[in-house]
């Protein structure tokens, strides 16, 4: 048998070759198209979810002041590819969740030219500041480009692309004339693959509205606050709100812009105000005021007694965590404080409220009652946020009175 020229293993040895490389090919093109395609789309996918978590970490945030304790919010930094027998996905993409300007002293909120009556306006009738920040989530994924900063903003939920910003959730501070301001203490910095749980908790919780009123002269009230984004946003508040007149901004400084909100004159604004604490180094707020809620004023008739009612709160207007620590005295020039002398002392409740009973004198006339907490010193002078007079006008006792 001639095998000279028989070359039908070399034919066998050349597909099998073919067969290989076209195995090789289409390989290649899965890991080079498919599988980015695919994990693009896992991308894509765990953004919106985070935005539905950074929606809720949000809503935790605005609705604080109804809570009665710390809320967790779980937010996913980072997702999972699908396995995959052959074909090698990158590394797992993460991401990162922090605090941004609330541990700084220049970045926060300012009402200015804002006036209310009664013992309240010594504490409300000057320009008042808080400390705030922003929240931020930045991604850091294999294969989606240009994915968006989901940031949490005075109160608003925006994300923030090359290209400018799309709002997730409006803003709630400002609502005819209502006013609801958040300020957010605290500091959170994590950075991770998986998820994280975030504690909102309030440390001062929206109890009271203080009604406030311009300065009656030419400046209208102002609420400017430390914002990434200029008046060139927050613009909308013109058209959607008819109580703002105008939005300005100065800036940029360090990354925020300062916003200035100005409010229509001639009318009254209710203001709430709450703080929430986030991550670490969350501190609680200390008695900033006193005001009187009921008494003053009163009629009575000689050897009548009445109550005489007062709330310590912090500067948002809300009973201080520490009001159980807080001493308020009284003191009368004549008459009965308690039961026994013409000065007395007592601790508010967890509402910051304290009442002293006060029995009218064997004479007539106006009575005053001086009120501060923590004790006298011999500084007292009723315009200062701390002090408190009260007067009852004492009839003669066949005259009649009411309590």
């Amino acid at each position: 048998m001639d095998l000279v020229g028989d070359d039908r293993a070399q034919s066998i040895q050349i597909g099998a070759v073919l067969l290989f490389a076209v195995l090789i090919i289409a390989f290649s093109s899965y890991q080079a198209f498919v599988v980015p395609e695919q994990n693009r789309q896992v991308e894509f996918n765990h953004n919106q979810d985070v935005q539905s978590q950074m929606q809720d970490l949000r809503n935790t945030i605005v609705s604080a002041s109804d809570s009665s304790g710390s809320q967790a919010v779980s937010v996913d930094l980072g997702t999972q590819y699908p396995s995959r027998a052959i074909a090698r996905n990158p590394g797992l993409p993460s991401g990162s969740l922090r605090t941004v300007g609330t541990t700084d002293e220049s970045v926060g909120l300012t009402i200015d030219n804002a006036q209310t009556a009664g013992e309240t306006g010594d504490f409300w009738n000057t320009s008042r500041s808080y400390n705030t920040g922003a929240i931020s989530y930045s991604p850091q994924y294999n294969v989606y480009t240009s994915p968006p900063d989901t940031v949490y903003d005075n109160t608003v939920l925006y994300n923030s692309f090359r290209a400018g910003n799309v709002t997730v959730a409006n803003q709630s501070f400002i609502d005819g004339n209502d006013i609801s301001l958040v300020v957010v203490n605290g500091s959170l910095s994590r950075s991770s693959g998986g998820s994280t749980s975030v504690d909102v908790r309030p440390t001062s919780a929206s109890t009271q509205t203080v009604r406030l009123e311009d300065d009656g002269g030419s400046d209208p009230i102002n609420i400017t606050f430390s914002s990434p984004r200029s008046a060139e946003y927050w613009d909308f508040l013109e058209t959607t709100q008819p109580n703002v007149d105008a939005v300005t901004s100065t800036g940029p400084t360090d990354g925020f812009y300062e916003v200035s909100v100005e409010l229509a004159t001639g009318q009254a604004y209710d203001l709430e105000m709450t703080r929430v604490g986030v991550g670490t180094s969350v501190t609680d707020e200390d008695t900033a005021y006193l005001t009187d809620t009921d008494g003053d004023g009163t009629t009575l008739s000689e050897g009548e007694t009445t109550e005489l009612t007062l709330e310590v709160r912090d500067r948002f207007n809300n009973p201080p965590d520490n009001a159980s620590e807080t001493t308020v005295t009284a003191e009368a020039d004549s008459g009965i404080l308690g039961s026994t002398g013409t000065s007395a002392s007592a601790t508010p409740d967890e509402d910051g409220e304290v009442t002293f009973a006060y029995t009218a004198p064997d004479s007539t006339g106006e009575q005053d009652i001086r009120v501060t907490y923590g004790s006298f010193d011999g500084t007292f002078a009723e315009s200062t946020p701390q002090d408190v007079v009260m007067t009852v006008d004492v009839s003669s006792s066949g005259g009649g009175g009411s309590s």
